[in-house]
This record gives structure tokens, sequence and C-alpha cells, in this order.
């Protein structure tokens, strides 16, 4: 249950570069799609509709269906670096959490940084919330 399969995919929504697994995010992704599509915008029977036709991948390039998926991605996107952003640079490990140190010469943001970061990708997925509301409103006959 995800409106996303595949990094290339979120990548196109989200405004910085990407090298994380799907599985990590899972739980995130699920849970936003939950709070913010399924019960707080589009209903279940909307989703579900949604949901169906992008498993089946019978969305039509231009239809709603398309349109739709499109608005939403750009919510869910923002929304699940947001609420993951905490969480990715955490690792739980035998003696507690500790912060993530990173690899190949990276290191961990600073605080600063991540608060901005997070700033911004909570008003980008609240834009991209009001958008996907325009588009309900503008098709609600539909």
């Amino acid at each position: 249950m995800a409106l996303f399969k595949t990094n290339a995919e979120l990548a196109k929504y989200f405004p910085a570069r990407m090298t994380l697994d799907m599985a990590d995010i899972g739980q995130t992704l699920d849970r936003v799609e939950n709070d913010y599509l399924t019960d707080q915008v589009l209903g279940v029977q909307q989703y579900n509709e949604l949901q169906t036709a992008y498993d089946a991948e019978s969305i039509v390039t231009g239809d709603r269906l398309d349109l739709l998926l499109h608005r939403c991605r750009g919510v869910v996107a923002h929304m699940v670096a947001f609420h993951y952003a905490d969480l990715g640079a955490l690792q739980w490990t035998s003696t507690g959490v500790v912060v993530a140190t990173g690899n190949s010469g990276e290191g961990v943001a600073a605080t600063n940084r991540i608060d901005r970061f997070k700033r911004e990708l909570m008003n980008a997925g609240y834009s991209f919330l009001d958008r996907l509301l325009g588009f309900l409103q503008a098709n609600v006959s539909d």
C-alpha cells in the first residue's frame, strides 16, 4: 500500500539527492499516506480507487487519476522526508540509540541545517496539500 514503488519514482518529487532503501521508509510512507491522504483529504474510497489503479498500472497519462496521483505524490514525498528526517539519522544498537556518522567521508548534518531542511519539507508538503485540495474542489463532480 504505497503510491511509490521505487526510489526513481520518489526522486522525481524529492528536492534533494536520495540514497535510501524504500524498505527503510516503508512504515513512514504508509503512515503519511494514511494520515494525510486517507484520513484527511481523499477518504478511503477515493484512496483505494487510486491505489488499485496504480497497482494495476491502469492509470492513463493526463486522466483524472493521473493528475490526482501527481498531486498526492507531491504531498507524500515531502511529508515522508519531513517525518523520516530525524529517524533516518539515528541507529538503534545494543548500547542504545546513536547518531549515524555516515560513510564515504560523509558526516552528520548540523542541527540547524536539519531544522531548516525539515521546515522547507513541511512547507512544501503543505503547499502540495493545498494544490491537492484545489484539484479535488475543481473536480468534485468526478
